[in-house]
C-alpha cells in the first residue's frame, strides 16, 4: 500500500472590490476623480441620495483552527 502524501494548501488570495469615481461633467472626456478599495468580493451595491452603499463579503479564514479557538 502506498504512503499518502501530505496535503499543500495553496496560499489564500485575499479578494479586493475596487471602485472608481469619475466626473462625468462631460461624457465625451470623463475624468477619474477618486478610487477606493475594499477588502472582500463586491456582493451588491445601492445609490441613494446621491450616496453609494457598497457591499463586499470577505471569507473568514479558519483553516487550522480547533472549534474552540474560531469561537
Amino acid at each position: 500500500m502506498r504512503e499518502a502524501s501530505p496535503m499543500i494548501m495553496p496560499p489564500m488570495m485575499s479578494p479586493k472590490t475596487q471602485v472608481l469615481f469619475y466626473d462625468i461633467s462631460a461624457p465625451e472626456k470623463p475624468q477619474l476623480v477618486r478610487s477606493y478599495e475594499a477588502e472582500g468580493s463586491y456582493l451588491t451595491s445601492r445609490l441613494t441620495g446621491g450616496r453609494l452603499y457598497l457591499v463586499a463579503n470577505k471569507y473568514l479564514n479558519v483553516y487550522g483552527l480547533k472549534d474552540d479557538e474560531i469561537l
